[in-house]
């Protein structure tokens, strides 16, 4: 039986788990303190990240919002923060607690995700490293260990050849390969903008912070490839229906993000639409949030030692070689 899963760096940022003895905890979902909503905004003032100005969201475009929320993160040499996950299972909620660091941009760019859970009497331990070359991603659950690899310079060098060719990679250009591929916090946005149409942005006040609040929709040519029947009827319970997203209004980080499930679709188009949910499908939170924090060079390294690991190398080839659109499963990893 599958014990938990989590997914970290990639387009849906949930948690599942089963878990009979699991109590309900609410993590980050429905916390509408502070919250206050004012008109729709119609431009954004231009922001600087590591140096560069960005462009602003002229026109209250939300598909160019989450553009340059994504820019910015590309170019922020130091993000820390700690990170808050929750997510619903039928009736009950399981939260996740850990911590997310980002350095340097280009080729120096690093990450790593930390979230721990419990699961009745045990805890699990998720991990994902990006060193440079590698994407990791380590499961740990009781007795249980699962590791996983993923070659980001392989990725580069063979989509890279098939595009010098005139093979292609599903109309991505090699910057967008290597996003969708390496993990960290830009590809969880990467993937939202690929896979979503956002609605202009609304300005919220979150407790001390102005937010742009947008909604996005699925577009409908991934939506189709990763689950054909949602649109006709057959919504599956774990498959996220639209996104919402507070973004700060002068950095431009998205410090929250909330996918509601198909029997909350009718949220998208309410008048609550850009206010948390009362119960989402899942939500991430990060707080503390740190554009100077030191770092140790060690956060960045992993070894699998004894333990061994499965490459899922060539398997994110044939899915980057494939049209722009989801994989056929929401990517996560698995606890058992």
């Amino acid at each position: 039986m599958v014990i938990a899963a989590l997914a970290i760096g990639a387009g849906y940022a949930g948690a599942r788990a089963v878990a009979p003895l699991l109590s309900g905890m609410n993590a980050c979902a429905g916390d509408r303190s502070g919250m206050v909503a004012s008109t729709t905004r119609s431009g954004t003032t231009p922001a600087m990240a590591g140096g560069v100005q960005l462009a602003s969201a002229a026109g209250g475009d939300g598909d160019r919002l989450v553009a340059i929320v994504l820019e910015a993160l590309e170019n922020r040499p130091n993000v820390a923060a700690s990170v808050r996950q929750s997510v619903r299972l039928e009736s009950q909620r399981l939260s996740a607690e850990g911590s997310y660091w980002q350095r340097s941009v280009g080729n120096g760019r690093r990450t790593r995700w930390d979230l721990t859970t419990k699961v009745e009497d045990h805890t699990v331990y998720v991990t994902q490293v990006f060193d440079g070359d590698v994407l990791w991603t380590d499961r740990r659950y009781a007795d249980a260990r699962k590791i996983s690899r993923v070659d980001v310079g392989r990725i580069k060098r063979e989509l890279a050849l098939n595009v010098a060719s005139g093979g292609g990679a599903g109309g991505r250009s090699p910057g967008t390969i290597e996003l969708l591929a390496r993990g960290g916090l830009a590809q969880l946005v990467a993937e939202l903008r690929r896979c979503f149409t956002f609605a202009p942005p609304r300005t919220m006040r979150r407790g001390d912070r102005i937010v742009l609040a947008v909604i996005g929709a699925w577009q409908p040519e991934p939506l189709g490839r990763l689950w054909p029947t949602a649109a006709s009827g057959g919504w599956p319970a774990h498959l996220p229906h639209h996104v919402l997203l507070h973004i700060d209004s002068d950095d431009y980080f998205p410090y929250f993000i909330e996918y509601r499930g198909g029997d909350q679709a009718e949220l998208a188009s309410s008048m609550a639409a850009h206010f948390p949910a009362r119960d989402p499908l899942s939500c991430i939170e990060f707080i503390d949030v740190r554009f100077d924090a030191a770092m140790d060079d060690r956060l960045f390294e992993f070894s699998p030692g004894d333990a061994g690991f499965q490459d899922g190398t060539g398997r994110l080839i044939e899915q980057l070689r494939a049209p722009a659109a989801v994989a056929a499963e929401p990517t996560a990893v698995r606890a058992r």
